[in-house]
């Protein structure tokens, strides 16, 4: 076991004490005393700082750490050497980790902050992979918690970069119980591969446990072997939705091409299981798409210009006026299901459809017992019914305005000049007496 180095100083940090262990070092909660704040700083162990290949991978993580901005993943904030001591300096969340949240529900996580933490650290993993990062040691431990509960992602320690395995990874390498069944048997490590532990992360969350006793790399292989049955989730927990273990099962099977493709596909399936709304896949406000219409809309006839209109003769008489057919005519070809013209009703009528062909029929009014309006003639002129007029005592009919106009205009004369022939009189008799 490496030395307690709390107290002691590394260049300007102080180490203040020991926050956790690992396979290749400790980590420290340390304080920048150049600028008071609280940082984590991971020393390799003492034993392994000869060995070439671990201070390589070593170097490793801080370069993976240091490539990858992401808000879910631990950023790094320096690399150093000391004598012959490496150590990376990463932020101090106080959160703890997820192992430490998990063995505080010895019965399960809730529902809810399992699916929130799951959309997370997915989001993190699925950034990773996409820059070329495969993590390769995805559990618990490794999902650390600031003080409000959200995760961040570390220890990119043994991450496979590019696909490039690097000096003394030909063996299996990772946390045994969270190992994907290619990884026990020798394959190299892909994104399907963290997707499986991830998976096995989230079944510990709703449990408590994982769904493999596992000691070592024999019992892993065992546990995988074809026709061992993968546990139930809602046998620990009966009260989650079915779902929920239809999306474990995807996510831990043996097939990596049976598991969700990335990491965020498997958080959202689970948010869906779980009945959760995912505000960026599934917004509230959504609303369902209009269905289509049974036919497509044409465009209506365009009507050739009017001929044109002589006014000599207007009025027309009442012969010359046109007439509606009867509903019995032009109802003969009408759409099926109108209802035929009754007998009672001679007189039914309803609007005459265009007589251009492939022009839209519209029937304006239901057949009925009453008539329509009239149809606009052409040139925006609205025909309206004609009635005669009453005659008026000298066998004419009604005054035109300048008539009316005229009379009165002699009407109001002659009564001015009665007036004046009054005033003329009153005035002559006074001047007589």
């Amino acid at each position: 076991m490496a030395q307690d180095l709390s107290g002691e100083k590394l260049g300007p940090y102080r180490l203040v004490e020991i926050i956790g262990r690992g396979g290749m070092g400790v980590v420290y909660r340390a304080r920048q005393e150049t600028i008071g704040r609280d940082v984590a700083i991971k020393l390799m162990d003492d034993r392994f700082v000869r060995n070439a290949a671990l201070v390589e991978r070593f170097g490793r993580e801080a370069q993976a750490t240091g490539t990858l901005q992401h808000p879910g993943i631990l950023p790094l904030v320096d690399v150093g050497f000391e004598g012959c001591q490496s150590f990376i300096v990463t932020a101090y969340l106080s959160g703890g980790s997820l192992s430490a949240r998990i063995a505080a529900s010895p019965g399960g996580m809730p529902l809810m902050e399992v699916v929130r933490i799951t959309s997370e650290t997915a989001a993190a993993l699925t950034y990773a992979h996409s820059h070329g990062v495969v993590h390769r040691d995805i559990k618990p431990g490794n999902i650390l918690l600031d003080n409000a509960g959200h995760t961040c992602l570390s220890d990119f320690g043994i991450a496979l970069i590019n696909g490039v395995e690097e000096a003394g990874d030909a063996h299996v390498i990772g946390t045994y119980a969270y190992l994907a069944p290619e990884v026990a048997g020798g394959q190299p490590a892909t994104p399907a591969s963290d997707i499986y532990s991830l998976g096995v992360v989230i079944f510990e969350m709703l449990t408590g446990q994982r769904p493999f006793t596992v000691t070592d790399l024999a019992s892993l292989r065992e546990a995988h072997a074809e026709g061992s049955m993968l546990p139930d989730v809602c046998a620990f927990r009966p009260a989650l939705p079915a779902g929920v273990a239809v999306v474990l099962r995807q996510a831990l099977s043996r097939d990596p091409e049976a598991r969700p493709a990335t990491a965020t596909a498997l958080a959202l399936a689970l948010a869906h299981a779980a009945g959760t709304p995912d505000e960026a896949a599934h917004p509230d406000t959504h609303q369902p798409a209009s269905p289509p219409l049974a036919e497509p809309l044409t465009p209506a006839p365009v009507d050739t210009p009017p001929p044109e209109v002589d006014f000599t003769d207007w009025p027309p008489s009442e012969s010359d006026a046109p007439t509606q057919p009867d509903a019995a005519v032009f109802l003969k070809d009408a759409p099926p299901g109108l209802p035929a013209p009754s007998a009672d009703v001679p007189d039914q009528r309803s609007t005459v459809w265009p007589a251009a062909e492939g022009g839209s029929r519209d029937i304006s009014t239901a057949v009925s017992g009453t008539a329509p309006p009239a149809k606009p003639a052409p040139l925006g002129i609205q025909r309206q019914p004609i009635s005669p007029a009453p005659a008026s005592a000298s066998g004419r009919g009604p005054l035109s305005p300048i008539e009316r106009t005229v009379l009165n205009t002699f009407t109001l004369m002659l009564i001015t000049a009665i007036i004046l022939l009054f005033l003329l009189v009153v005035l002559n008799l006074r001047l007589a007496g």
